[in-house]
């Protein structure tokens, strides 16, 4: 069945094709949801909310933009309200004592040779708030302008947390090489 006839088939309802449109992108969706949270159970929650508010608006929906762009635009907004709900209770927030201001940041051999799993697992040791500022900025791409907007945070305190993100990312990938090098040396 192709994209065209399922979408169709979820503008009438048809659970099959429903079902079938979940499954042809649960994967493409649980990669995006998995970057914003540590357990699977929220991750899947973010999920099927967002695709229940496609099923609900796929008449709306434009073909002149892949549905992939539109159910992922739909997941990241369903994923950023969430994050807006918990950072009200001060689940994500920092000190502010806790700003600095550096921007400079350099790229060694070890980053690019991980592969993407083993990048999120870094990236999950961050602090909520980093681990999403992170993610918005350096993953999918969005300016810190629309992340401060996204957040509810200033530009600046968006800069600093992808900054000392990277920093705390880079020096985790220091000690790995401290223990590979260590290793080499006892084999």
């Amino acid at each position: 069945m192709t994209e065209a006839e399922l979408i169709n088939g979820c503008i009438a309802n048809d659970r099959r094709c429903q079902s079938q449109l979940y499954k042809l992108y649960f994967s493409f969706m649980s990669k995006i949801a998995m970057r914003y949270y540590e357990n699977t159970d929220d991750a899947v929650a973010s999920m099927n909310l967002a695709f229940l508010k496609l099923l609900q608006n796929i008449k709306n929906y434009d073909s002149s933009f892949s549905l992939s762009t539109y159910l992922g635009r739909i997941l990241m907004n369903t994923i950023l309200t969430d994050i807006k709900a918990r950072s009200k209770y001060g689940l994500l927030f920092l000190d502010e004592d806790e700003i600095e201001y550096e921007y400079e940041f350099s790229v060694n051999e070890s980053e690019q040779d991980l592969a993407y799993n083993d990048i999120l697992k870094l990236i999950f040791t961050l602090p909520p708030l980093h681990r999403n500022t992170f993610n918005l900025f350096v993953l999918d791409g969005y300016s810190h302008k629309e992340i401060s907007t996204m957040l509810n945070i200033s530009e600046a305190h968006s800069k600093w947390l992808v900054h000392d993100g990277r920093k705390r990312i880079l020096k985790m990938l220091q000690g790995v090489n401290q223990e590979i090098v260590s290793l080499k040396k006892v084999l």
